[in-house]
């Protein structure tokens, strides 16, 4: 597998780019991030694949903030987003969007970084719901659940330093902390036991569906909305 790591992208609707700097600073240690309005940010998902997370930062109820949810339901690539919102209720399209209620705390963007660097490694929505609770079981940093993805998709250590930037002691160390804290021996049966979970979940999820009310529509089984407090 061929890693190439894309970009981040901040949806600013506050007009205030002061109080998005800390959370800008802070998706800059994994990827490249810019701050865009949302109808440059629709121009931007439409010229370029590469933005592979999004997190949308509203103060007020916006039509320009759902035409980006919708042209990020339309992708072909699955693209974390998340929703910075002090609104109770909001329209949302299809799609895997975290509800994020205002203020934005650290522990919030962690878990969303965490969330956008799997699904930008992994293909099988089974082994990204896996790996988050994995994660968040064993308090994995947003690194670790990097460069354990990175292991369960076959990604090679060279490719991944190569593709990062990152050290190859930095990678060693991250590693050791994941063996530390989930108990495992080594990462390669770290990444067979998350898989084990993928499976346990793509089990529940078909006994789930094909015992469900043939009322219930498509859309509804396939949109994944995820709140936070």
């Amino acid at each position: 597998m061929v890693f190439k790591p894309g970009r981040f992208l901040i949806v600013d609707t506050t007009r205030d780019s002061r109080a998005l700097r800390p959370v800008r600073r802070l998706l800059e240690r994994y990827r490249p991030t810019d701050v865009r309005s949302p109808r440059h940010a629709l121009d931007e998902l439409a010229a370029n694949s590469q933005v592979t997370a999004v997190l949308i930062g509203q103060q007020v109820q916006s039509l320009d903030v759902l035409a980006v949810l919708e042209a990020l339901s339309g992708r072909e690539r699955r693209t974390a987003t998340a929703l910075v919102t002090d609104v109770a209720s909001f329209p949302l399209p299809p799609g895997t969007i975290t509800i994020v209620y205002a203020p934005l705390r650290a522990e919030s963007v962690k878990r969303f970084l965490r969330r956008a660097l799997a699904l930008e490694i992994l293909a099988d929505e089974y082994a990204v719901e896996a790996i988050l609770a994995f994660a968040e079981r064993y308090s994995l940093a947003p690194r670790e659940t990097e460069i354990l993805s990175a292991a369960i998709a076959g990604i090679s250590g060279r490719d991944y330093l190569d593709a990062t930037g990152t050290t190859d002691n930095t990678r060693k160390r991250q590693i050791q902390s994941i063996l530390r804290k989930s108990g495992f021996a080594g990462i390669e049966r770290t990444a067979i036991q998350v898989l084990r979970d993928a499976l346990s979940i793509r089990q529940r999820a078909a006994v789930e569906i094909a015992t469900a009310p043939r009322s219930q529509s498509a859309a509804a089984r396939t949109k994944t909305v995820t709140r936070e407090s």
